[in-house]
């Protein structure tokens, strides 16, 4: 295992282990991970991020940004509505509908 191999599971390891962890995904892109944590204060945040770059063996290249306002959380959505929905959209594009029935004005 090669040390860029051995930090990425020094990190998430730390990341699984932390109580405060609600969740962790690997993403694509220039962010390696979303996670998702839960602290009391703006001080145990603070700390919380501090023990990550510690027990996740991180340099200072740490982003981080508290929540400020949830739109919408996982579980809000109905999956099998989410489901029928796609399927729909995938259907009415294939006839030159959009999602509402309507013909689509892709020459406009």
């Amino acid at each position: 295992m090669n040390d860029s191999a051995a930090r990425v599971k020094q990190f998430e390891i730390a990341v699984s282990k932390m109580p405060e962890t609600v969740s962790c995904q690997s993403v694509l892109g220039h962010i390696d991970y979303v996670i998702v944590m839960i602290a009391a204060s703006i001080e145990a945040y603070g700390k919380l991020i501090a023990d990550l770059r510690i027990q996740g063996g991180l340099s200072s290249n740490l982003s981080h940004s508290p929540i400020s306002k949830a739109i919408k959380t996982a579980g809000e959505g109905d999956l099998r509505q989410i489901i029928e929905h796609l399927s729909a959209g995938s259907r009415a594009a294939s006839r030159g509908l959009d999602y509402a029935g309507e013909d689509s004005d892709e020459d406009t």
